[in-house]
Order: structure tokens, then sequence, then C-alpha cells
């Protein structure tokens, strides 16, 4: 009876597939690709009629269109956290964004999905990393939805995000917590009445990612202190200068409708004389000038370089590499294996890209270097082009007889040393400089 009993359970579980054969695993499913369509290039930039597009160039290479799954294909972690970046806004799909291979970059993700959508839950979702960035992140919602109590006190443009609380809010009280003289009763009740000229660009993301940096800083010290008046800037600061309610000489439109007036100001930027500036602005009622070290070497001067070469006819068949753009390049020293020495301090032989030779030293700040073939110090700020590179930049004063290359002579670099005669510096944080025009030592009032 118990052999019966024992044989009988063996042969239920042989039945069920206890024993004689291995445990069925379900068959792994392929995962989905997601097939989401997102468009990775926009309008500024990649510009296809103007002159300006030998310029700017596309972020990601060829492609202008990817589905969602391939931003995991791209080379570098940036082009990836960027794509997923886009392709969160775009889908309006906030789960993108946990795919960001950084946490920074997946904080800015969310930064820029909760402004654009005006959704203050995503704001809880921003890591403590950098705390700034959660704070920015209500403040600019509190400014963009009206929701004042959303303004934060500890951040120096809480009186900006209270005046747009005001006008996207349609709430004239809440100009009364202004108290920049002036402000609280002209110009924030003006704004708040006009409010329905805003549009397009000033409600984008991309605004808001601007409205973070220095030059918005600048801008809303204009808005401020001179609201209402016409900035001469670089024709890619034309919307975000409007935005804050000021006016811009050049702007996004001008590349195609107008660019000989931005290729004007890039040969006035590189090459003119103060006097031709100064004209260049009275001539289009601008009062203040506005740089930033965005337009400076490694950054945006090799574009206002070639075009400023450009309406000198100089500019050679192939961008970037003439003789002209050479001219008015900053001074680069890269090193070589040779050891010097030079007011008793031992360094390294470093080659000029204007033909010198150096011996260059770490020095408190940045580096000091010694001319070999005039014997003598050279008389400039030298520092690093970037942590990874063994190559410096030297920068120097206009005023400095031994300085080579145009771009000393820049207006430029007259901005950067507030070196101007009849331009006064109005406003500076070390990145972006507001310069007023003024004519006989008094300002211009321009009418």
């Amino acid at each position: 009876m118990k052999f019966h009993f024992i044989f009988l359970i063996l042969s239920l579980m042989l039945v069920f597939g206890c024993i004689g054969q291995e445990e069925q695993l379900p068959p792994e499913e392929e995962p989905v690709l997601d097939e989401r369509l997102v468009d990775i290039v926009t309008n500024d930039v990649c510009f296809t009629d103007s002159p300006i597009s030998k310029t700017v160039s596309c972020i990601f290479d060829d492609k202008d269109q990817v589905m969602v799954w391939e931003c995991a294909e791209f080379e570098s972690d940036q082009q990836k956290d960027t794509c997923y970046s886009i392709a969160a806004e775009q889908l309006m799909d906030s789960s993108l964004c946990e795919k960001s291979t950084d946490i920074v970059n997946k904080d800015i993700c969310y930064f820029n999905y909760a402004v654009k959508n005006k959704d203050a839950d995503i704001c809880t979702k921003i890591s403590s990393t950098y705390p700034e960035i959660s704070m920015s992140c209500y403040h600019i919602l509190g400014a963009e939805t009206g929701k004042a109590h959303m303004c934060d006190e500890d951040i120096d443009t809480y009186e900006w995000c209270i005046m747009e609380s005001a006008i996207n809010s349609g709430n004239k009280e809440l100009c009364g917590d202004i108290t920049v003289s002036g402000l609280k009763n002209d110009y924030c009740l003006y704004a708040v009445e006009n409010a329905s000229e805003r549009e397009g660009y000033c409600d984008s993301g991309e605004f808001y990612f601007a409205s973070s940096s220095n030059t918005a800083d600048a801008l809303r010290w204009m808005q401020m202190n001179h609201p209402g008046s016409t900035i001469l800037s670089w024709w890619d600061y034309g919307e975000l200068i409007e935005c804050f309610s000021e006016y811009s000489v050049l702007s996004r439109e001008d590349t195609i409708d107008n660019p000989e007036k931005i290729i004007e100001f890039a040969y006035l930027l590189s090459e003119g004389t103060e006097d031709e500036l100064t004209a260049f602005m009275k001539k289009n009622n601008a009062e203040y000038l506005l740089l930033n070290d965005e337009l400076a070497p490694l950054g945006k001067w090799s574009a206002v370089n070639y075009l400023g070469c450009v309406y000198m006819n100089q500019s050679g068949s192939e961008p970037y590499l003439s003789e002209c753009e050479a001219e008015h390049s900053v001074e680069i020293l890269e090193p070589s294996e040779e050891a010097c020495s030079a007011e008793s301090i031992g360094g390294t032989v470093y080659y000029s890209s204007f033909g010198r030779e150096y011996c260059v030293w770490e020095a408190l700040l940045g580096y000091s270097a010694y001319d070999l073939q005039s014997n003598s110090t050279v008389d400039a700020s030298i520092y690093d082009i970037s942590s990874s590179s063994q190559m410096l930049l030297v920068l120097y004063s206009p005023s400095i007889p031994e300085r080579k290359g145009k771009f000393y002579d820049s207006n430029f670099n007259r901005a950067y040393t507030d070196s101007f005669e009849n331009l006064t510096l109005v406003y500076s944080d070390r990145h972006a400089f507001i310069y007023q025009l003024k004519l006989n030592n008094t300002y211009l009032n321009i009418s």
C-alpha cells in the first residue's frame, strides 16, 4: 500500500513537470523601443538661408529628428542628456529625465520641464545636490504663473519675480511690494496694463533657461534701473532683451532679413574704432551696449571674427581659416618640453601663436611669462584655456604697447578692460557688461 502511494505521488510529479525535465521559464520579452519622434534641431542653431549659417552648427551633427530610444546612441553623455531633456519637453513626459546620465543634467531636465509646463510638482523631483536649481524652479514659476507666494525673498531677483507675478496675474497691487524708486508706481503698473503684448519666445522653455544667465541678471538690472531703453548687443540676445521689456537693435530675425546689419556690428566689435561704434549706436538710437564673456575668445568670438572679416571682404573661401581671422585672434601659448629660467624662476618654454617664445611659470593668479626674444616680462594676464589643456590664453589691455594681434585693439577688448572714452561702464558682474553712451561728459538723451 505504501509503495503504491509513493508511486502515485511520483507519477503526479512527473505529469506536472516536477521531475524528469527542466523547469520551463517564460520566454524573455524583447525590450520595447520608444519610437516617439523628437525634433532635436531648433531654429536658433541651424539657419539655411543666411550668411550667418556659416557661423553656427547643429549640436547633433547631421541629425535633426530622432526616436527617443536613439538618444542613447549618441556618442557623448552631454548629447544623450540634451536629447532626453528635449524629448521630455516636446513629448510632455517628465519620466524621460530619469534617463539622464548625470545628476545635474537630470535636475536641469526637470527644471526645464517644470517651467515650460508651469508644473510646480516637478520642482519637487529636483535633487538637493544644487539647491539653487530647485529654488530657481519655484522662483521662476512664481513669476510666470502669477503666484507671488512662490517668489523667494532670499534670491536677489525677488523684486523681478514679484513684478513678473504682477504682470502674469494682472494684479497691480503686487507692484506695491517693489521698493526700487521709479519702478513701483510707473514701470510695474505700465507693464501690467500692457501684458498682452508679451508672447512667443518670452513664454518658451528657451527663455526660461536663458533667464538664469549672467546676461539675464544684467537685463534685470536694466529693467529695474533704466526700463524701456534701447540696447545694442549680439543678435542672439535680442529676444532675451525684449522679454525684459527693453528694445534690442539686433535680433534673430536679422539673420534672415538684415544680415548686413549683424555683419557690420561684428566688424565694429573686431576691427572698428570706438567712434565708429558710437556712431552706429546713435544711428540706431541705442543708448546702451551689452556684451558678455560668451562672446570672448574660445566662445562666440570666432563667429564675430569671421563676420568682421566678411564685412572687410577678407574672409577667404573657408570660415575660420583666413589670414584676417588669424590677425584678429587672441594670443595662444603652446608648451614645449624645454625647461627655461627667467628672473631666477624656473619654467617651461611656450611657443606663441604670434611667433614668439616665452618662459612661463605658475604665479599666484594664473601664470607669468618672460619674452625670450625681447628679454622682458610680459605685461598681460595669462590663464589656462581649460582644465584638460596645457595651452594658455593671453589677455592684454589695449594700453600695453607689447600687445600682439588686432584682437587687443578691438572694441570688445575695450569693453572687457573698461578702456572706452565715450562709453561709461554702468553695470558689471565680470561676466556681463553694460556701457552707457555719453557725449561731452553728459549721457546721451535719445528721444
